[in-house]
């Protein structure tokens, strides 16, 4: 009877909420060591941090839907430990391709210099690659017995042209001048030759564009021809980088893609150009695919052979994205810390798709406006993965 009366006493002061022994005392923990508590305030013994107040209430209700522990942070705690948040959102994300490559001549921009009669080189004004030149430029001087007699033929076109019509004339004379133009003597040179009425000996090779030479091919007293190259001409107006692109990266590498490239020589430049060409074949000691880009330049700082470090740009696309700082890698994949209320955060398990510079795209586990931990994370991780092992060690 006695012990029936007691049982009464008992659960009429727990249904009326009497704080006598049962009322809950409070209890101080180390925000990073939960395993350090004590009944008042004092510092950790491992960390030396302060301890914290902790408040009443439902842990369960603090559980995200796969069981793992809220963290609890005040303040002065967070900002101790250096917490920065911030929110995921929308922005266009571009696949990006770094790689590496070296700078070679433009070969479209490449003219090959040949004289169009047999003869000898005289005079020799462009002696060395890498001389630059304008259009126009006098190469060389040659004596070509093809063209002085050429002109020999258009003196004495113009000498006996008066016996003749006026149609007769005028056809004659043309064409002794197309002979000279087919054998590429100069329109100044034709223009002296009918106003002196005198053979010029040494024909000029002009220069057919501005750039520098890059191949030289005659000397003084060499005998040349048709089939000789005497100069290759290089505009640099535009370059082209040759880049290797590796097996798991040839899908985000499409002709037109916009392209940047830098180098250590000059590290505050960057320029821009598009991916011009891809070649059909694989280089065969490396297995990469080559891929030429075509940059535009409006200063002649790179040169050729020049190694630039490489990044192509895949199609944007708006996305869902965090910082790649944010993220906690996993054996399972990745998660992050979400910041469910002021002062309180728990780790969430995303899926992360491409990846776009500073910043990672998300396709599943967050949603845009989430606040998330972008610094301090792996700590509070670590606070809440704790958590969960003290609640499956209590439970058994």
């Amino acid at each position: 009877m006695k012990t029936i009366l007691s049982l009464i006493f008992v659960l009429g002061l727990l249904l009326s909420g009497t704080p006598a022994a049962f009322a809950a005392e409070e209890l101080y923990m180390c925000p990073m060591h939960p395993q350090i508590t004590a009944h008042e305030p004092g510092k950790c013994p491992i960390c030396g941090m302060d301890l914290v107040l902790q408040e009443h209430h439902d842990h369960a209700s603090q559980d995200t839907p796969a069981g793992t522990p809220a963290v609890q942070v005040s303040p002065s705690t967070a900002q101790s430990m250096g917490i920065r948040t911030a929110k995921a959102g929308e922005r266009r994300m571009a696949r990006i391709t770094n790689t590496v490559g070296y700078i070679n001549y433009n070969e479209d921009a490449l003219e090959h210099v040949h004289a169009r009669s047999k003869g000898w080189v005289e005079v020799l004004n462009a002696r060395a690659a890498g001389d630059p030149v304008k259009k126009g430029e006098v190469l060389l001087e040659y004596y070509s017995p093809d063209i002085l007699e050429a002109q020999h033929e258009l003196l004495v076109a113009k000498r006996t042209a008066h016996l003749m019509s006026e149609a007769g004339q005028k056809s004659l004379l043309a064409t002794a001048e197309n002979k000279l133009r087919l054998l590429d003597v100069p329109e100044s040179l034709i223009s002296k030759l009918r106003s002196s009425g005198e053979a010029i000996r040494r024909v000029p090779v002009l220069a057919p564009q501005d750039g520098v030479i890059t191949n030289i091919g005659a000397r003084e007293g060499m005998y040349i021809g048709p089939e000789t190259e005497l100069y290759t001409v290089t505009n640099l107006d535009s370059v082209w980088v040759l880049v290797d692109v590796f097996d798991q990266q040839m899908d985000a590498v499409k002709v037109g893609n916009m392209a940047e490239i830098r180098t250590d020589a000059l590290p505050r430049h960057t320029w821009e150009g598009k991916v011009d060409y891809i070649y059909p074949d694989l280089v065969g000691q490396t297995r990469t695919l080559k891929a030429r880009i075509k940059f535009d330049l409006k200063d002649a700082k790179l040169k050729p052979n020049m190694f630039v470090d490489v990044r192509i740009y895949d199609a944007t696309r708006k996305a869902l994205a965090i910082p790649k700082e944010a993220i906690i890698p996993a054996e399972d994949g990745a998660r992050v810390v979400k910041m469910l209320a002021e002062g309180e955060y728990v780790p969430v398990s995303i899926t992360t798709g491409l990846k776009s510079g500073d910043y990672v795209e998300v396709l599943d586990g967050l949603q845009a406006g989430d606040e998330i931990v972008v610094s301090g994370q792996f700590l509070l991780d670590s606070e809440s993965n704790l958590q969960a092992s003290f609640r499956r060690m209590s439970a058994e």
